[in-house]
């Protein structure tokens, strides 16, 4: 508009005394940009004209004022509408991403996988640099996965041990929640030193010179999605560190919140199939193996020790006199009594052995890499912790005999039945001989057990 005027000689470039007009007059057009607002002011100087504009001009300024008004709010819708499609593609292309990520979750059966993938799936679509996912147990939350975390940092967080679920609540307070998650904004709510330390805040970063002060996220912010199941918290998702520097809006929130429901639905579906798995192969009384699970877990264990070049031993352990307890004080100390057996049992042997419940008040284990020393000294270890662990637990008497057999050196991979036969022998020898004692037995070359003094 002022090179419209300019061109038409109707102002000039620079103000200049004229007869009739006093510098300090001034002629001004308020350009209505969108619903009769003020969207801008033109200021006016040094008419051409002595005396100043005329009526028939100053209709001309109200025609220019009124055209540069619609084009204020065309370009203002404009740029609405552009602002707009941004937001909606940018909506679009999260949702995109995390319907996809919810489809690839759901074909997931492992537990950890399935964390794994909905952690990379929020730094990877839902717009967030951080991730971390905690598991709920008992009372306390503990960290499964990270995504977008150092490997270091992410070991800190571990070895900084479970987050008591009263602590955490610290961020996750009615007042901070949007929709069913919960945004807690340092600036407005303090953080407890003790829930700093266990968490993991990035270091700060500056903010886009776009984002204004107000929606920029700081480091020590975080956003909690809950993992629900049935109104049950499974867990938590937490993010931090946005893309965009920006605090989320309602609906990057409500798309996160949709993606934790499907992960959620995956983490029930692979804990319930993997409580059905370990029903079928564990015995439900002392949670340890039940007698086929054991025969394939021995087998493996037999078949590496054999491709290692060295011996492996079975153990047989059974209770003295547990009728009596049951006698005496009733089945249900007596199952109180096998549970604390296994436990003492689990104590005394490394992950990859085999141990099972063979039946009633028997216990049956196999180990590989003993010789023959080793496997004697485990087997007394085996009888020492049980009786002190029930006597320590239940203050009740307990001993056990223990068989131990030794495999042979060479030759083929040794038989599980041979094998069990030859401890089970042994144990016999460990009741005659009086209970609560240790027989070993060793196989020949001929194939004849021999005890082992």
């Amino acid at each position: 508009l002022v090179r419209e005027l300019l061109a038409r000689g109707a102002i000039r470039a620079s103000p200049e005394r004229l007869e009739g007009w006093d510098p300090a007059s001034l002629t001004f057009e308020i350009v209505e940009s969108w619903q009769q607002h003020a969207g801008a002011v033109l200021f006016l100087d040094a008419p051409v004209v002595v005396g100043g504009p005329s009526p028939a001009e100053v209709a001309y300024l109200d025609a220019l004022a009124q055209l540069l008004g619609l084009a204020l709010v065309q370009e203002h819708l404009r740029s609405r509408v552009s602002a707009q499609v941004r937001i909606l593609e940018a909506e679009r292309a999260r949702l995109t991403g995390l319907f996809r990520a919810s489809s690839a979750v759901q074909r997931l059966q492992a537990l950890e996988e399935i964390l794994q993938a909905a952690a990379d799936a929020v730094t990877a679509a839902g717009g967030f640099g951080r991730a971390a996912i905690y598991l709920r147990e008992g009372e306390s939350l503990r960290l499964a996965v990270t995504s977008g975390v150092s490997g270091e940092e992410a070991a800190r967080l571990r070895a900084a041990g479970p987050i008591p679920i009263s602590l955490y609540a610290a961020v996750m307070a009615p007042q901070m929640r949007v929709s069913r998650s919960y945004l807690f904004r340092h600036r407005a709510y303090p953080l407890p030193p003790e829930l700093a330390r266990r968490m993991s805040v990035p270091p700060r970063a500056d903010a886009a010179p776009s984002v204004p002060d107000e929606e920029c996220w700081q480091p020590e912010d975080t956003l909690s999605i809950p993992l629900l199941n049935d109104e049950q918290l499974l867990g938590v998702i937490s993010v931090d560190n946005p893309v965009d520097g920006r605090y989320p809006d309602l609906g990057q929130i409500q798309a996160l919140e949709f993606f934790a429901d499907q992960a959620a639905i995956a983490v029930a579906q692979a804990r319930a199939t993997a409580a059905l798995r370990q029903e079928a192969q564990t015995d439900p009384l002392t949670g340890l193996l039940n007698r086929r699970s054991f025969e394939r877990r021995a087998q493996h264990v037999l078949v590496d020790a054999h491709a290692e070049g060295r011996t492996s031993g079975a153990i047989f352990i059974d209770l003295d006199h547990f009728k009596a307890i049951n006698d005496n004080h009733g089945h249900h100390v007596g199952d109180r009594v096998l549970r604390v057996v296994a436990a003492a049992l689990r104590s005394c042997l490394r992950n990859g052995d085999a141990l099972a419940r063979w039946g009633g008040e028997e216990f049956v284990v196999v180990v590989g890499g003993l010789d023959l020393e080793g496997a004697r000294n485990l087997g007394e270890a085996l009888r020492r912790e049980i009786m002190a662990r029930v006597e320590a637990t239940l203050s009740i008497h307990a001993s056990a005999s223990v068989g131990v057999a030794l495999s042979r050196q060479g030759g083929d991979p040794p038989s599980l039945d041979v094998l069990l036969g030859a401890a089970d022998a042994a144990l016999y020898l460990a009741k005659q001989a009086g209970r609560n004692r240790v027989e070993v037995v060793a196989s020949g070359q001929d194939g004849r057990l021999t005890r082992v003094p």
